[in-house]
């Protein structure tokens, strides 16, 4: 039997949805996993790879 660890994460992250004006609760998201991340290589080593959705403002947004 082989046991192998692979010391690799990754995960996909819901960014903000944007309704109404920015405020900083819209860089909760990407502040908390970037944090995370950042422990995961530099303290643990992990290879981290993730990616975050960005959603487009539409322009009933943009008009307000």
């Amino acid at each position: 039997m082989e046991f192998s660890l692979k010391s690799e994460v990754k995960w996909y992250i819901c960014g903000p949805t944007v309704y109404d004006s920015s405020h900083m609760g819209h860089a909760r998201a990407y502040l908390s996993m970037d944090i995370l991340r950042r422990v995961m290589t530099s303290y643990f080593g992990y290879d981290v790879q993730y990616v975050m959705n960005i959603t487009d403002i539409d322009d009933k947004i943009i008009k307000r």
